[in-house]
Parts: C-alpha cells; structure tokens; sequence
C-alpha cells in the first residue's frame, strides 16, 4: 500500500527571494535601496512640516500671530495625517515614494489598508519615534533612518514592527488625471 499524500500545504508565510528581493503573496518584488528611501523621506519631510510651517508664519505674519499659530497647527495636523492617508489611498505610495518610484507593501501580500498606514505613519513613526526621540537625543530616529544600511532585507526598524518592506514600484506611474482624483478624494 502507498504511503499516504502529504497534506496540503498551508498559507505560505512571506520569504525573501534571491538578494535584493522579497516575495509577498505570490509576487517578488525588488526591494527599495536606501538612497531612494531618503529622497522620498526629503519631499514627504517638506509637504509634512516645512509647508505647514511657511504657511502658519505667513499667517501669522499677514492676521497676528494668534491666527497664525491656529492655521499653522491646523496645517501641521494635516501634514502629520498626509504620510497615513495617501499609503491607504494609493495603496503605499506618497508624493516622496512615487517621485522616487518606490512603495511600501504588505509581508502578507494584502494591499495597504488604513489601519497598516495609520500604524506605520503616524503611531509607529509618527509617535513612537519622536517620543524615543527626546530621551535619546535624536539617536531613536537615527538609527531608525540608517538601519535598512545594514538590513539585509533594507528595511528600517518601523518596516520591521509593521512588517511593510519598502520595495520599486512596478507598477505603471498614475495618470495625471487619477492622481488628481486620489488627491481630492483623500
């Protein structure tokens, strides 16, 4: 009598392919260097505190500082919401990640939903970091930014809490006209 089949396998948990990959759900991905990770980090940096912040001194300027600090903290709120809104809504792209043709994706190959992008933007690095950031006098998000450096997967120690490595985009840019529909339905 024949041995019996194997049992059918069960859901596979996410592996790393040859160097430089990682697969998800089926898919391989390349995985992001970190040169294009700082060049997204540098454009998403100027929409989340220098735009927020020009436009609450201009205000304040302009109508006295009490409207400006209003207006200026209203807009620091959305640029601190920005990072969160646009990973759910374009499934792990912001402005900074689409310029520089990267995303980041789930280990589980699900797309990027609103709870992942709140954690990783706003809880994890948003909070977290910037707390650990006073006690250690930066060095939290120091280490934070250089850790992909020395990962042999490149990811940063908020990927690894999360679990969302930061891959190159294989999909095609967005049309201008979809890219305006995400942005005003955000």
């Amino acid at each position: 009598m024949p041995p019996p089949p194997p049992p059918p396998p069960g859901p596979a948990a996410p592996a790393v392919g040859e160097p430089g990959r990682f697969v998800a759900g089926g898919v391989s991905y390349e995985l992001s260097g970190w040169w294009p990770r700082v060049g997204a980090g540098l454009i998403d940096f100027v929409i989340v505190w220098v735009i927020p912040v020009l436009i609450g001194v201009g205000v304040g300027l302009a109508a006295g500082w009490v409207p400006g600090l209003i207006v200026g903290g209203v807009a620091l709120l959305a640029g601190w919401l920005y990072p969160s809104i646009m990973m759910w809504k374009t499934d792990g792209r912001t402005v900074g990640k689409r310029a520089a043709n990267i995303r980041v994706v789930q280990e589980s190959g699900q797309p990027f939903d609103a709870g992942t992008a709140f954690l990783r933007e706003f809880v994890i690095k948003g909070l977290v970091v910037s707390i650990a950031n006073g006690p250690t006098s930066g060095l939290a998000g120091l280490i934070n930014v250089l850790w992909p450096l020395w990962d042999d997967q490149n990811r940063a120690v908020h990927d690894m809490i999360v679990k969302t490595p930061v891959v190159v985009d294989q999909r095609a840019p967005v049309p201008t006209a979809q890219r305006e529909s995400i942005v005003t339905s955000a």
